[in-house]
């Protein structure tokens, strides 16, 4: 298997093909490549939906790029045969899992897409910079290889502009996302910890977030919590394809999920809560910043 940063490289000079075959969880950064390739992509079914698309359009119909996830069918074919079919297509492929005995993956450049255990030497590596410069841009962007990859975009056009790569340039550039500071509140709500709710409820009135933008955020969070928590033991990927929640949200939240000391009935009655209040506030039966305060204090209850 190559590294995504193998695919980089060579569409970074121009070098598309008209098949690949992607793997692994960073789906996000996965769709960018996908879009470097075509922007106009359609994701399809089967093979036989692009068969039935081609003969309605035109026998000679070209330049359509078509994504296909998970068709076990078409891993009893070579590259070569899939390739043979497509004409003047582009076909991409993507798996969960590969079993290098079959037919497909044989015969195929597969790319995988997985987490880079050293996010600053992948900034220095992008930037070609100095380890304290690709430290700070990594930490600020919090080692997500998603939002890596579009900060270092934008400092490389300002370095093609004659910049000059600093500490100052880096702090100007790559902010740090204000919804982090609202993570932390929620974590706190979870884990039950008023102390720290509170004060992160003051840092957050301080950056202007008002209470019924709190709530609406919170009632996302916990109802991925609710899902997170009814979720069975399994992989990451597999979770993702029962639900609607993306890698990144099972990834983060499910260790602080384990880690509650909450129960699903907890969590879902929490929710419930929030709801109300958000109801309450909209139709004038609560008021916002006192209501606000009671919710806290009722969802940082144990019961």
């Amino acid at each position: 298997m190559e590294n995504f940063l193998t695919l980089k490289k060579l569409i970074s000079k121009g070098k598309i093909d008209n098949f690949y075959v992607f793997t692994g969880q960073e789906r996000e950064v996965m769709k960018k490549y996908i879009k470097n390739i075509s922007k106009s992509y359609q994701k399809v079914e089967s093979f036989a939906s692009i068969k039935n698309q081609l003969s309605a359009k035109s026998l000679f119909a070209t330049n359509n790029t078509f994504v296909i996830e998970g068709d076990k069918d078409l891993t009893s074919f070579s590259k070569e045969e899939l390739i043979s079919r497509i004409s003047d297509n582009t076909l991409i492929l993507i798996y969960t899992d590969i079993d290098m005995r079959k037919k497909l993956f044989k015969s195929s450049t597969i790319y995988e897409f997985t987490e880079i255990s050293n996010a600053f030497q992948y900034v220095k590596d992008l930037l070609n910079c100095t380890t304290p410069i690709a430290k700070l841009v990594a930490n600020r962007c919090q080692n997500n290889i998603g939002i890596i990859e579009l900060e270092c975009d934008k400092l490389l056009n300002l370095k093609e502009c004659n910049y000059k790569f600093c500490t100052d340039l880096v702090k100007r550039t790559v902010s740090k996302l204000p919804e982090d500071e609202i993570w932390d509140f929620i974590k706190y709500l979870l884990m039950l910890d008023g102390e720290k709710t509170y004060e992160s409820y003051e840092d957050l009135k301080t950056l202007k977030y008002n209470e019924i933008q709190l709530a609406t955020i919170m009632y996302k969070k916990f109802r991925e919590y609710v899902i997170l928590k009814a979720s069975p033991e399994s992989r990451y990927n597999e979770i993702q394809l029962a639900t609607e929640l993306n890698y990144y949200t099972i990834k983060y939240g499910m260790p602080d999920v384990k880690k509650s000391k909450q129960s699903l009935e907890q969590l879902a009655n929490k929710l419930l809560l929030i709801h109300d209040y958000e109801m309450g506030v909209k139709t004038g039966k609560v008021q916002l910043e006192i209501g606000f305060k009671k919710l806290l204090n009722n969802l940082l209850m144990t019961v």
